[in-house]
């Protein structure tokens, strides 16, 4: 994640690189809210078309947004959600392992 901010201080973008291409951007440290699909995703990998969705929490559910989300992505593009975590340490259920429509990997570092 590369964090972008004014000559204050202030923080105005933050973005994250999945296989050296950006996959989300944030403005102001605020989540994107642009719904497509009736869900809310991170971003999109241009050179694939795939959705991400970008966790940094302790654990990974298969919750029913999730699987919403997973599946709206392949409905979409005909690929799973790219969930990609940022904390080393996440817990992914075995739910969510098992979810045809989540392909959950680790944030790639360069």
């Amino acid at each position: 994640m590369v964090a972008e901010s004014d000559l204050a201080g202030t923080l105005k973008s933050e973005y994250v690189f999945f296989d050296g291409a950006r996959v989300a951007r944030r403005e102001g440290a605020v989540k994107n809210t642009e719904k497509l699909n009736g869900t809310v995703r991170d971003g999109t990998i241009r050179e694939t078309g795939e959705h991400v969705e970008v966790k940094s929490g302790a654990s990974i559910n298969d919750t029913q947004q999730l699987r919403s989300m997973g599946q709206t992505a392949v409905d979409a593009t005909g690929k799973p959600l790219k969930v990609v975590t940022t904390n080393p340490n996440v817990r992914v259920s075995v739910p969510a392992q098992k979810n045809p429509n989540l392909k959950i990997e680790p944030l790639k570092k360069e």
